[in-house]
């Protein structure tokens, strides 16, 4: 009886050890996937950004300050998730944990700066109630909020790397939006929103490499995207959310 329940444990531990190198390879061979995804945020961010400055350095149109405010905040964000995603890669979580706390102080100062820049492009401008800007004030709201959603979520889940880590990552992405709205071979129909939803689909491979299955907050991701770019192309040019934020805003002119 000793004998067998010993043989039984010795094949439990072979197989424990078994799966825990099954584990240990595939999250070697996707550890590089955040950090390279850090990297290729800021390049769409230039891809989108640079023709709008290369027209107002032409005098084309002006930028009001709270804007370059804004873009300097973004770009710090995009330059720290890079390095936490490289300091978590690394292992060195001291530091990362550190840099966390400024981290959520500088996204927090981010949602802000977006309401900022939306209510001077519409206040400042004292547009009429036909006036695009409210469709870009729809977007802009989109983003704030899917940001807001999965920034605060994550920090809130800190503790579960995992989790964590792919919230950011959901945080950082919606951000992107703004840069591809602004690629004029992507501004027709639902174009902004499909590239950049196809933008998840090296998470999902992400996590069926590593984990082979898909993780919740991946799933969970999917359908807020969804939902909420749903939520913009239904109501989008709509007559009642024209004169809903003309009447609200106008009185401020």
């Amino acid at each position: 009886m000793n004998q067998c329940t010993t043989g039984s444990n010795e094949g439990n531990v072979v197989q424990l050890k078994h799966d825990n190198k099954v584990v240990t390879a595939s999250a070697q061979r996707g550890k590089y996937f955040f950090v390279i995804m850090a990297s290729i945020f800021p390049v769409i961010s230039l891809i989108g950004f640079i023709p709008s400055y290369v027209a107002m350095n032409a005098g084309e149109f002006n930028i009001h300050w709270s804007a370059h405010v804004h873009g300097a905040l973004m770009v710090s964000w995009l330059i720290v998730y890079i390095l936490q995603s490289w300091l978590a890669l690394k292992g060195n979580f001291k530091f990362h944990r550190a840099l966390g706390l400024y981290a959520a102080g500088l996204g927090i100062i981010i949602w802000c700066s977006m309401g900022v820049a939306s209510a001077h492009a519409l206040i400042g401008n004292a547009v009429p109630a036909d006036s695009f800007l409210f469709d870009i004030l729809l977007v802009q709201l989109y983003i704030m909020q899917v940001f807001g959603f999965f920034f605060t979520w994550g920090i809130l889940v800190r503790k579960n790397g995992p989790a964590h880590k792919r919230l950011l990552f959901l945080a950082t992405l919606v951000l992107m939006q703004a840069a591809i709205d602004r690629m004029p071979w992507l501004q027709a129909g639902a174009w902004p929103f499909i590239c950049l939803d196809l933008m998840l689909i090296p998470l999902f491979i992400y996590d069926w490499i590593t984990l082979k299955r898909i993780h919740p907050v991946t799933w969970t991701g999917l359908l807020v995207y969804i939902a909420a770019q749903v939520a913009v192309t239904t109501t989008f040019g709509s007559p009642a959310w024209h004169t809903f934020w003309f009447n609200l805003v106008s009185r401020f002119y």
